[in-house]
């Protein structure tokens, strides 16, 4: 069985750890590689050229997330790229749509949707994930 290869980045230790628990738990699916932050993905994806990206960047990235997706949707042969949002930042999902990243994922249904939304982007399928909530 061909399994396809995800590169988690992400500057909270904590969440890094649980995405790849969580993605490890799935027999088609084998995270490769985790990075600290956006230099160190960029640096990942050319070693270790990962199919699917999982950015998960915290309060202080949120303006580079659209730029990191620009980045690695420039390199050749390049690779899907899913972005964990926080629910309060629903103004990510046209930047980052725009910067070309595959799929935008609220954290709090990511353990929920990650697993099929890598599958369908590793198919080639489109992805059209829940509408993000707004934050009253």
């Amino acid at each position: 069985m061909k399994r396809t290869r995800i590169l988690i980045a992400g500057e909270h230790p904590r969440v890094r750890d649980g995405l790849r628990a969580l993605l490890e738990t799935q027999d088609d699916l084998q995270v490769v590689g985790v990075a600290r932050d956006e230099q160190a993905a960029l640096g990942a994806v050319a070693a270790l050229a990962p199919e699917v990206v999982v950015l998960d960047l915290g309060r202080r990235h949120w303006l580079a997330a659209p730029a990191i997706a620009a980045g690695l949707k420039a390199r050749p042969g390049p690779p899907a790229v899913v972005i964990l949002v926080r629910p309060d930042t629903p103004w990510l999902a046209d930047l980052a749509a725009r910067a070309g990243a595959d799929a935008l994922i609220s954290r709090a249904e990511a353990a929920a949707l990650l697993a099929g939304v890598i599958r369908g982007l590793a198919r080639g399928a489109p992805i059209t994930a829940p509408p993000l909530p707004r934050p009253a």
